[in-house]
């Protein structure tokens, strides 16, 4: 049976896991560990895939952006619809950055303990891209995100599906305690909160992924590049959790959830 990591540690061990995190972030002040030119691929994958087909978003709407760094994932949207944001981010240089980037907006400093210091049934939509890998105690924040939805709210998350890298050396680009998180994990506990879940789409086609790490013209057509990491994502894979061999690379390395609470 998988056990993923982190998520049964004590408290004291998620405050150490979250200071680790929160000292390495620190050091992107912007927000991105990414070029530029390789940004806005996630932020058309993440409106291709889910945003832009289930978010019916207006300016009335409550927006929750958890990890929500100094706000790249949301600023077109925000600037587009105008919505009530609120963002929860852990480390002190990006909450500074998020504040100066939407002054109207609110954003809290993240809990050791994962608690989302809002009401019950407060927001319609939460979006998370790429944060709970980091995050030791996931069972426990998607119950908070079950918990803060309004009945019918979506949350909207994307995650990588399989453990990081290969061999025992952890790559300088990742942070210290970041792992993948299987998609029958996530079936389970959505399954367990009472959540509907309304898609799971695996994406980021691993060789396609490098290629646009590689390449600023190819990171020029990103909707085409969408498309094609759709198609190949709907192809056979291995889908083992940790890669060992080389057909295990040609896989999709991350997939969007979107649930809807009941």
């Amino acid at each position: 049976m998988f056990k993923l990591k982190g998520n049964d540690y004590t408290q004291e061990e998620i405050k150490q896991w979250y200071t680790e995190e929160e000292e390495w972030h620190n050091q992107f002040s912007d927000g991105r560990n990414e070029s530029g030119d390789y940004w806005i691929i996630y932020e058309v994958f993440n409106r291709k895939y889910a945003v832009d087909r289930f978010a019916e978003l207006t300016k009335e709407k409550k927006v929750l952006s958890f990890g929500c760094a100094e706000g790249s994932d949301t600023a077109k949207l925000y600037g587009e619809y105008g919505f009530r944001l609120y963002g929860i981010e852990s480390s002190e240089e990006l909450i500074r950055a998020f504040r100066k980037n939407f002054p109207g907006s609110k954003i809290e400093k993240a809990t050791t303990e994962g608690r989302i210091n809002y009401p019950e049934d407060f927001f319609d939509y939460i979006f998370c891209f790429g944060v709970l890998h980091h995050i030791p105690n996931v069972s426990f924040v998607l119950k908070e995100f079950h918990r803060v939805l309004k009945p019918g709210g979506i949350a909207i998350i994307r995650e990588p599906v399989c453990w990081m890298y290969s061999g025992n050396v952890k790559p300088d680009e990742l942070s210290p305690n970041e792992r993948g998180i299987p998609v029958s994990f996530f079936r389970t506990e959505f399954e367990n909160l009472g959540f509907d879940i309304l898609e799971i789409h695996k994406s980021y086609y691993k060789p396609l992924m490098f290629l646009l790490r590689k390449s600023k013209f190819l990171c020029r057509f990103p909707e085409l590049m969408y498309h094609t990491d759709r198609l190949l994502c709907s192809l056979p894979d291995t889908g083992k959790y940790y890669p060992e061999n080389f057909p295990d690379r040609f896989a999709a390395s991350s997939a969007y959830y979107t649930v809807r609470k009941k």
